[in-house]
């Protein structure tokens, strides 16, 4: 067993080797042993010196450290000596709160594989190492959180000081500057709104004129939707969308019926809100071989107007009984 300061000597009293056959008047310090063996009383209370038939002042006339007794006064040629070590009864007490520093403790503090450092009142929280791996393992109530030490508050409501919040049985969460980034989920990582995976680390555009706004991917959703139009009842079959970023897809099949007239015809009911109400975009495929030419779109908010590729306006006499595959490419913003 290890201690702090000299080991105890606990048993019966022992006699000291005798030592006088080193005084000279010239030598002050000396070796204690019993029986050939080293031995550390522990402090000058703990020895009986007699130099002489004297009984020696302890702390006065002698002290002690570790085996080595020094006398104030080098004992001279032919004095006798006798020497007993105390045995001493252990005592045990518990130190007050916060009174072991670090400077009484071994640096670095090492334990062997499998022995844990334990936290907590149910021993919550253990850091160990088993020989192979190395562990952190929170077995207790609540979260386990990581935080930052220029920050650190003790149940701070904000959670400002967060650097990773693992919760039992949910997510972990990844912070930068105490602000949530991501997450796990069922599904994967999930994202807040507004983050996303940062490109900003990739080379820009360098065309001429190219300005980049934006380098995060903050976005991915895939579903279905109902298109509508303004001619009426409409048979759509496969509405489907992908949404990557602020890039949409959407796609359908589409069956008009039968109608007459000079309105132009819309598709309404786009998943997403564009961000241009001018620019024309490919939209659709003739799927009707009397129709013959290739039909445009062009978007206002979440509705398409038909149109030619020579920019006229498609009216409900031109696809009265006919079908088209709508398939939309266009931006949110």
């Amino acid at each position: 067993m290890s201690y702090i300061g000299p080991a105890p000597n606990p048993g019966q009293n022992r006699e000291v080797d005798d030592i006088s056959s080193g005084f000279n008047g010239g030598t002050a310090s000396f070796t204690l042993q019993v029986n050939g063996q080293n031995v550390s009383p522990g402090s000058a209370n703990a020895i009986i010196v007699s130099l002489g038939g004297v009984i020696q002042n302890p702390g006065t006339d002698y002290t002690v450290a570790a085996s080595t007794i020094t006398f104030t006064t080098n004992p001279a040629s032919g004095l006798s000596f006798f020497g007993l070590v105390l045995g001493q009864g252990v005592d045990t007490s518990q130190p007050a709160d916060a009174s072991i520093t670090a400077t009484k403790l071994a640096s670095p503090l090492d334990l062997p594989d499998n022995q844990k450092i334990r936290f907590g009142t149910g021993n919550d929280l253990s850091i160990y190492h088993d020989g192979s791996h190395s562990y952190i393992e929170d077995s207790g109530t609540g979260n386990l959180r990581i935080l930052t030490s220029s920050t650190f508050t003790v149940n701070n409501a904000a959670n400002s000081a967060n650097m990773i919040l693992a919760t039992d049985g949910g997510s972990v969460d990844l912070f930068h500057n105490g602000t949530k980034q991501c997450e796990t989920s069922a599904n994967g990582l999930a994202f807040p709104s507004g983050k996303g995976i940062d490109f900003s680390a990739q080379t820009s555009s360098t065309a001429t004129g190219a300005t980049t706004s934006s380098e995060v991917l903050d976005h991915y959703e895939e579903g279905t939707w109902t298109p509508t139009s303004n001619v009426g009842a409409i048979t759509v079959a496969n509405a489907h969308y992908v949404k990557v970023g602020s890039i949409v897809l959407a796609q359908a099949y589409v069956t008009f019926p039968s109608m007459s007239g000079g309105a132009a015809v819309e598709i309404n009911g786009y998943p997403f809100t564009t961000a241009n109400t001018s620019d024309f975009y490919s939209a659709a495929v003739n799927s009707d071989a009397n129709l013959n030419t290739q039909l445009c779109g062009q978007f206002v908010s979440t509705q398409m107007l038909f149109a030619t590729e020579n920019n006229s306006k498609v009216n409900v006499n031109q696809l009265s009984s006919r079908f088209v595959v709508v398939s939309v490419v266009y931006s949110t913003h």
